[in-house]
This record gives C-alpha cells, sequence and structure tokens, in this order.
C-alpha cells in the first residue's frame, strides 16, 4: 500500500502572497546569519516552508526571509487547518523559545497581562529581563508561569513597576563606571529598592557620588555589602541599614 500524500512541495518567487504571523518569534539576524553562512558553503538548499491554506507561516519564517531578501525561489508545503498555536508547538519542539518569545507570542494573541510586560520590556532595552522580572515579580520566579501563559501584570503591577524601572534606569550609567557584573547588581539593588528603611533618594546619592570608588561585584553578596557601606557612611547608628544581614536572614542562611 502506497504512503497518503499529505502536503505537496510548490515552488513560487511570490513572496507577498505569505503572512508571517504576529505570534510567532521576532525575525533574529543569528538566524539569517547562519542561513547566510550555510548558502555561502553549500548554496542555496531550498529547504521548505509550511503554510496554512491562508499562507500564513507556520514554520520556516526565517527561510522565507532571507529568500525574499535575496531574490531566491522558495519552496512551500501547505497544510490546511494549522494555527498559531501549532506555530508555538513546532517553534518550541525545533529550538528552545527564550522568554521574550513567549512574551511576544501571548501578547498577540491579546493578552493584556503579556502586552503590558512587552510593553515594559520594549521600554527599558538597556535593562536586563531577568532585573525586569524582579521588578515586576517581586515574590518569586515567574518563568514557569510565562510559558504556560498564565502570568499576571494588571495596571497596577504594570505602574508600580515602571516606578521603579524608571529609578533603575537612571542609575545605569553608575554602574557602568563600576563594572563587574551589572545584572548582580541590578538585581541587589532592586532588592535593596523594596526595603522600606532604604531612603530612596540618598540611595540614589551614594551610588552616584561613589560609583568610581565602589569595588566590582561578582555575587550578590559583594554588591550588598558596597551599597550597605556607601549607603551608611556618616549615618548614626539608629539610621544605618543592614542589608547583607537582612539579605542572608531571607535566604535562610
Amino acid at each position: 500500500m502506497g504512503d497518503k500524500v499529505v502536503g505537496q512541495v510548490r515552488e513560487t518567487t511570490n513572496y507577498e502572497k505569505f503572512k508571517i504571523l504576529n505570534e510567532n518569534r521576532d525575525i533574529s539576524e543569528k538566524a539569517l546569519g547562519r542561513i547566510k553562512r550555510s548558502v555561502e558553503k553549500d548554496g542555496w538548499r531550498n529547504y521548505s516552508i509550511t503554510v496554512n491554506e491562508k499562507y500564513e507561516i507556520i514554520e520556516g519564517q526565517h527561510t522565507y526571509t532571507y529568500a525574499k531578501m535575496n531574490h531566491l525561489p522558495l519552496r512551500y508545503t501547505v497544510q490546511e487547518g494549522l494555527t498559531q498555536k501549532d506555530c508555538q508547538i513546532i517553534n518550541s519542539a525545533r529550538t528552545s523559545w527564550s522568554m521574550k518569545d513567549y512574551i511576544h507570542y501571548f501578547a498577540s494573541l491579546g493578552n493584556q497581562d503579556y502586552i503590558n510586560i512587552q510593553n515594559i520590556l520594549d521600554r527599558y532595552t538597556s535593562i536586563p529581563i531577568s532585573a525586569i522580572f524582579m521588578a515586576i515579580y517581586r515574590d518569586g520566579n515567574p518563568n514557569k508561569s510565562i510559558k504556560e501563559g498564565l502570568v499576571k501584570c494588571d495596571s497596577q503591577k504594570y505602574k508600580e513597576s515602571i516606578t521603579i524601572l524608571d529609578y533603575i534606569e537612571k542609575l545605569i550609567p553608575y554602574m557602568n563606571v563600576m563594572g563587574g557584573r551589572k545584572t548582580v547588581f541590578l538585581n541587589s539593588l532592586m532588592w535593596v529598592y523594596n526595603m522600606k528603611e532604604v531612603d530612596k533618594d540618598r540611595l540614589y546619592e551614594v551610588i552616584r557620588k561613589n560609583c568610581h570608588s565602589m569595588t566590582p561585584a561578582s555575587n550578590t553578596e559583594m554588591a550588598l555589602s558596597e551599597i550597605e557601606r556607601v549607603y551608611n557612611r556618616q549615618l548614626g547608628k539608629n539610621n544605618r541599614v543592614y542589608l547583607v544581614t537582612e539579605w542572608k536572614k531571607n535566604k535562610g542562611v
């Protein structure tokens, strides 16, 4: 018995008939670079892309983009009934999605919580995503919930996050002066910001004035120790903060 024919490979240079789904991940220059190097080495292999009956690209958006950019013949297979959900499943199976890919995917479906997160990421491009998550979700790592489409970021949480991140963003130039592991210092600073006994104006000023003399930090304890040192300078005993001690207490150390 012969095999059942499910889809037939076709070829075209009519690129305009295809549509890249908003739900797919953003086009990656790195991925296009890999295709370019492959073409330079072995020639245009003309891998086929997969589309549905609406010519929405379910798999192969980078192949499509490269072919269109370089006016190369494009092969494609039509599989009816495939949806944006299949786009996520297929691409996740091929290569692991980053947190940004998941956020982009659920935001493109109209999920307002993810739209709020996407807007935050777009606004603070100089701040690593781990620090942004810490600003939004102070009580835990949201990675699993983000992948499952369950994470929440309502308007109140959005506004609170903007307030924190605006503050942190102003300190980025001084962190660059310090050197060390920027993400470690950012996450440490986020933790300090959330302490009620810390004067936010003083915290900003001591880092601004002392960034040249602060020791670059390679771990959280070192970062907190440096912040504590400059913050407590010239403060009376009753006004000092003990960041390292509190951090260790919270960690159960």
